[in-house]
Formats: structure tokens, C-alpha cells, sequence
């Protein structure tokens, strides 16, 4: 378990589906960007066979971008919220990302980039029409603002999350590139990052205070 430094958030707003929306913005540079660069090289998925196995997004040039986005998009949370990565390896991955207020488990979602239509997405079905389960209590939401490899450092926004009974409940849908199924989770309808690190912040005060 690795503990980066914690720093305080820095808001800044974008504009998605005609809302404005408040974000953190988080740099990951340094030893933090290197231990997630030599993870992404140690994880169970590069063992899988396949169309998962090589990665939707990944590519001659850079063939373990998916999972060091991924392990990116961790260690910005970890830093806002000042808890631990885990970044060893996994025979058969992770079943969540962290442990988070009253034990609710999170998965972080990065996206190698802002998509066009400003949504998140989380698997739901194979492409045999077999649902998947959500493991986890909460899904969280980010993307790469910018990354430039050669200088080890990334620029992550962070969005906000929505819990796992209220994902159940949508509709699944054809995704963009594959041929599984996804919830599509747009950004304006996610649990704001301000008000989670709000209620973060309040969380840990109470549990310092108390007896």
C-alpha cells in the first residue's frame, strides 16, 4: 500500500450537457506517476486473452495505457482524499479500488480522455448478453486532462460518483466501441466531487473528535 502526499482540492468548473460543473483538478507527477507507470506493467488484465486483453484503447505505441490511466486516476483520488493505493499485484484483479467513509467500497473510472459525449461508463453485459455484476457501492468518475509521458506527469479531473442502486436501475446500452453492453452515466447527473470531498471532510472531523 503506497500513501502519496495529500494535497487540498483544486475546484475548477466545466461545461457538460449545458450545465456547469464543478471539479478537482489533480497533478500526479514524480515518484507518484512512476510507481503507477511500473504498475500498469504488473497487473492481471495483461494476461487475459483477446479483445480484453489487449484493451479497447491500448496500442503498439503504448500498449499499457488503459491500466496506467486507471492506476493515474487512483492515485488523484488517493491524494484528495488522503488514503492508500494499492498498487500490487492481483491474480485475478481487484474487486474494488478503496474503502471509502462507512466502508463503501469504490471503484475509480478514468477515462483516457474527456469523451464527446460526457458520460461515464461502466460494463453491464458481455457481448453474449450476460449481465455483469456491480461490485461496488459507489462508482467514481475522472478523466485525463493531459499527460506527457517523457516529463512522468499527468493532469487528472476528478467528477463525482453515483451509487451502485441507483446504476442498476438504467438502461444498458450498445457500447461505442466493442461489442459488450454499458451504463452510459453522464457527468451532470453524478454526486459532485465538491459535495463528496464535503462530506469527506465532515466524516473525518467527527471521527477525530469522538471519544
Amino acid at each position: 500500500m503506497f500513501f502519496p502526499k495529500v494535497i487540498s482540492p483544486v475546484y475548477e468548473t466545466i461545461v457538460s450537457n449545458n450545465n456547469i460543473l464543478t471539479i478537482i483538478e489533480v497533478l500526479v507527477g514524480g515518484e507518484d506517476y512512476k510507481l503507477c507507470e511500473q504498475s500498469s506493467n504488473n497487473m492481471s488484465v495483461n494476461h487475459k486473452k483477446g479483445e480484453w486483453g489487449l484493451g479497447l484503447s491500448n496500442y503498439e505505441n503504448d500498449p499499457r495505457i488503459v491500466e496506467r490511466v486507471g492506476r493515474l486516476g487512483e492515485m488523484a483520488f488517493a491524494k484528495i482524499f488522503g488514503l492508500g493505493v494499492d498498487l500490487d499485484y492481483r491474480e485475478f484483479g481487484d474487486n474494488y479500488d478503496f474503502i471509502f467513509l462507512n466502508n463503501l467500497t469504490v471503484d475509480i473510472k478514468t477515462a483516457i480522455c474527456r469523451p464527446l459525449y460526457d458520460a461515464g461508463l461502466i460494463r453491464a453485459a458481455s457481448s453474449e448478453n450476460n449481465l455483469l455484476p456491480l461490485k461496488c457501492a459507489v462508482y467514481f468518475f475522472s478523466y485525463i486532462k493531459n499527460e506527457n509521458r517523457n516529463e512522468k506527469r499527468a493532469t487528472i479531473h476528478l467528477l463525482g460518483g453515483k451509487k451502485r442502486n441507483d446504476i442498476i436501475n438504467m438502461e444498458i446500452k450498445k457500447a461505442r466501441k466493442g461489442h459488450h453492453y454499458n451504463y452510459e452515466i453522464l457527468y451532470k447527473d453524478l454526486i459532485p466531487v465538491k459535495k463528496i470531498f464535503e462530506v469527506h471532510k465532515s466524516f473525518a472531523l467527527r471521527n477525530i473528535n469522538s471519544p
